[in-house]
């Protein structure tokens, strides 16, 4: 399952249910659950008024459940809930514009979190560069090989401190192609001399 979905799923929240319009008086001021209507085989998402009970439709769009993280948000501009389903067409849950920012922001950080914990614990040389190739993520097993601390490293571009033809995370960046087991060459004035 790719990255992206398994945060859509996450993202998805569960505490709804759909009702009728004729109930949704009785209903809306259950605070616990966002409910939904679907009228014409269109959803509309039931939001409560000032008044006890005044009810308010906006309309909702369905996503599949495999739906594309960037499509999803893409949808959000011009929905406030997108209801989530799946193949069989059964609801599984929602989407909400309000949240999804800090939803978001929440899954990221703990992704982070995840990632950071397994680059602070193996023993091998892990090497990580964005775009800009500067060096975002620089492992204890790279600093002992390499004799460059990631204090020193991180942020800065990876060809300060390696020949641009020796780097095959330079390879990976432009050509999209994984590197397993290769090695980098530090430059010449950067290598130990025992």
């Amino acid at each position: 399952m790719h990255p992206y979905l398994l945060i859509m799923n996450k993202i998805v929240k569960c505490n709804f249910a759909i009702t009728t319009t004729d109930d949704i008086v009785s209903k809306i001021n259950d605070a616990s659950k966002q409910y939904f209507v679907i009228e014409n085989n269109k959803p509309y998402g039931a939001v409560r008024g000032k008044r006890k009970n005044d009810v308010h439709y906006v309309a909702c769009h369905t996503i599949q459940s495999n739906c594309p993280l960037k499509n999803a948000i893409e949808y959000m501009k011009d929905y406030e809930f997108l209801l989530v389903c799946n193949e069989e067409k059964q609801y599984l849950g929602y989407l909400w514009r309000e949240s999804l920012a800090y939803d978001l922001a929440y899954e990221l950080e703990c992704g982070n979190a995840y990632l950071q914990t397994i680059l602070n614990t193996i023993n091998e040389s892990c090497t990580v560069i964005d775009a800009e190739q500067n060096v975002i993520y620089w492992t204890k097993g790279a600093e002992s090989i390499f004799s460059v601390s990631g204090e020193n490293i991180i942020g800065k571009p990876i060809t300060h401190f390696f020949k641009e033809d020796q780097l095959e995370i330079l390879h990976t960046l432009q050509h999209r192609k994984s590197v397993y087991q290769q090695q980098h060459f530090p430059r010449e004035d950067l290598r130990r001399h025992d």
